[in-house]
This record gives C-alpha cells, structure tokens and sequence, in this order.
C-alpha cells in the first residue's frame, strides 16, 4: 500500500483512513502497555519480597531500550516502516503470549519477567522510533500538530487511565488474564497497521537525501547523529529536549517522597496526584492544537520551559492536595504541549531519508538525561530536602533554555514551518 509522494492528498483527519488506522492502532496497543505495566509490577510484587529484584524490572525495561535506540532509528530510514511496526507488533505480541502461558502455568520464577520485559522495551522502541519517522508519510505537514496530539492523547488515555484500572482488575481475576488481552491487542494492532496507507516520499521532505546515504550500517548511524549536530534548528530542540528531560528525571526520582513526605498524603491522595499528571497531558494535547497557528511554534518551544518552571516552584510551596493536583496538571499540559510541537517541527523539517534516525537522536538524548535526572534529584532531596530539586529544576528551566538559539536560516526550515 505504498505509492509515490505525487499521490499524497489532504483530506481531514477525520476522513483519512490511514490515519484513522494509526490513530486505532496506537490506542490499542496503549490499551495493551497499560494492561502489562501494572500487572508485571504485580506480579514481580507477588513473586518476591526483594526490592533491587523488583527494580531491576524497570532496568531489563529501560537498558536495553537504550543500546538500540540509534539502531532503531536507522532500521526505520533503511525498512518499510509500517512493515517495521507490523513486526513490531507481532513479536510483541509472540512474547507476550508465551508468557502469558507461563504465568497461567503457575510461574514460580523470576528471570521470564526479564526476558519479556527485554523484549518489550527493545521492541517498543523500535516501533516508537518507526511510527513517529511513517506520521509525515501519512499526513501533510499542516496536520501534524493535530495529528501528534490525538496520537499521544489516545496512548495517555490507554496507559495512564484505561489500561492500568482494567489490568489491576483482570490481574484479581486471574494473574495470566492481563497479558492474554495484553498479546491481543498487539495482534489487533498489527492487523490496523495493515490499512495504512504510506506515501513514499511526501513532498517538502527532502526525498533525495537517501542518495547520500551509503549503504554501511554504521556509516547510516554516524550520519544521522551528525545531521542532527549541524542542522541549527534540531540541535538546538534537542539541547533543549535533554534539559527538560533532565528536570523531568529529578522531579519524577522524589515524587513519591514529595507526596507523601511534604503533603502528607496517602496512597489515595498520591494516586490523584498521578492521575493530575495524566489529565494534564491529555489537556496539554488538546492546547497544543489550539495554540497551532495562533502562537508561532518558535515562541512555544522558547516559552514552554519557562512555564514548566514556573510550575514547578509553585508545586514546591504548595502544602495540600487541591493545589499540588492543579499545579501539577498544569506543568505537565505545558510538557505535553512542547513535545507535541517539537515532535511536529522535527517532522517538517527532518529529511524523510533520515527521520528515523532524527528522532531517535532526540530519545535518546531524553533518555540519557532523565536517568541523569533521576541521579541528581535524589542526591540533591537527599542533601537539601524534596523540595530542592523542584527549585533547581525551575533554575535550570529558566535560565539554559534562553541560552540555547533558535534562529534558523531559511534553507534550513522549508516553508511551511511556521516558524
């Protein structure tokens, strides 16, 4: 279902059936992580009483994810991506059924919760770096904004609402129930993907950049990480991006403690906390659509840190639950918002030949500096208290980003950016 980049039309999202396809697929396979999230934390929980045990879980998640987050990106610039996905998916799903079996059969071991978790951090990357490296090829460019917010506003409504109430549920009806549907809706998803319709090279993408593409595969990463270091506008997005994913990391490394230690709250009341976080993403989705074309995407990526900060002081001195739910969903609107548009303004001005790889640059630029985040932000609450590292990230929001440039030159960016 590939055709060539002169077919590619602009229909409304609403009327586009591969879009529709993407969009159903993404909620369903959201639906599927937001089942497996809770349920493996289950039971990991029921399988053993030892802490590092249970955290490595997040380690055989994120580590893996790491090592082939560049790769992923050049297998997305160098295979049909929706066929990526598609493989993506059934793999997932291939593992996720095994183990589900397992489990079924009164799993009395650790190691398949690493092994299942392995395969499904390597594989979510791959398909996350694939699917966002397709939407240009499956949108014009003047529907990315809102086609970016209802794509992330359907994965928040599966993992953060949907998906972990219905997993706890099935995982009381039976321990094996949550990754049984978990493994159908990595099927359900693939055979969405199937409808989608993908334009070889959309126009304003720079199709001829995969002529200077050599064929080595290391020679496809070098290039890509390098495209990123001189491209003015993407490099500084990526600067950017790490530092607010630093932040992130400190924030998110003493939530709990801030919680419950500065709060005082409960189980219950850090739960609501959590759930302001996901209504303030789903939000944010939303205003980022409004924002496009009323607010110069330059001015949001500029001042949309600047707002985080902000956020984050007033999180630090609020001192009861109604407040904190406010201002947390508030920062996290603001974060959704600039990584909607950052997502976007990388799709427009990103070569379609070297997508995959652009986008991959930036995660793992995040994923670096989350993890340094977290590092930092427990050290520094450890020393100063759990209000400090909202204060420092403030500083940092405030002050790195306004240093960063964000002047282009106009053969960089192509005309409809809007910038």
């Amino acid at each position: 279902m590939t055709s060539s980049g002169a077919d590619f039309a602009d229909p409304p999202l609403t009327r586009s059936r591969s879009f529709l396809a993407l969009l159903a697929a993404t909620g369903i396979s959201a639906l599927g992580t937001g089942l497996y999230l809770p349920a493996i934390a289950l039971l990991a929980v029921a399988l053993t009483a030892d802490e590092k045990a249970v955290a490595a879980l997040k380690v055989a998640t994120v580590l893996p994810a790491a090592l082939v987050i560049l790769w992923s990106g050049v297998a997305a610039d160098r295979m049909r991506r929706r066929a990526l996905m598609v493989s993506s998916d059934l793999v997932r799903a291939a593992a996720i059924l095994g183990f589900a079996l397992l489990v079924a059969d009164d799993l009395a071991a650790l190691w398949p919760l690493y092994v299942v978790a392995i395969v499904l951090g390597t594989t979510q990357t791959v398909f996350d770096s694939a699917s966002q490296a397709v939407l240009p090829q499956v949108v014009p460019s003047s529907a990315l904004n809102r086609a970016n917010s209802l794509l992330m506003s359907s994965w928040t409504l599966g993992v953060a609402f949907v998906g972990p109430a219905l997993g706890g549920v099935l995982f009381a009806i039976d321990h094996a129930l949550p990754f049984f549907v978990n493994a159908g809706t990595f099927v359900v998803s693939a055979a969405l993907l199937i409808w989608v319709r993908v334009v070889a090279a959309p126009a304003g993408h720079h199709a001829d950049a995969r002529a200077e593409i050599p064929n080595s595969v290391t020679a496809d990463l070098r290039i890509g990480v390098h495209h990123v270091l001189r491209h003015r506008l993407l490099r500084s997005m990526t600067i950017i991006g790490a530092i607010i994913s630093f932040c992130v990391g400190m924030i998110t490394s003493v939530f709990v403690l801030f919680a419950t230690r500065w709060l005082g709250l409960d189980a219950v009341g850090y739960g609501l906390l959590l759930v302001g976080e996901a209504v303030g993403a789903f939000v944010g989705s939303f205003l980022a659509v409004r924002l496009d074309g009323r607010v110069s995407r330059r001015l949001i990526i500029r001042a949309a840190p600047l707002l985080i900060g902000v956020m984050y002081v007033l999180q630090a001195v609020t001192s009861s639950l109604v407040p904190a739910f406010v201002v947390v969903s508030a920062g996290n609107a603001m974060f959704m918002v600039w990584t909607i548009v950052a997502t976007s303004v990388r799709q427009i001005i990103g070569p379609n030949a070297l997508l995959g790889r652009i986008t991959s640059v930036d995660r793992l630029g995040g994923l670096v500096a989350t993890g340094a985040g977290a590092l930092v932000g427990g050290a520094v609450a450890g020393g100063l208290g759990v209000q400090a590292p909202f204060f420092l990230s403030a500083a940092l929001l405030v002050v790195l980003p306004l240093c960063v440039s964000l002047r282009v030159d106009e053969h960089e960016v192509p005309a409809g950016l809007r910038w």
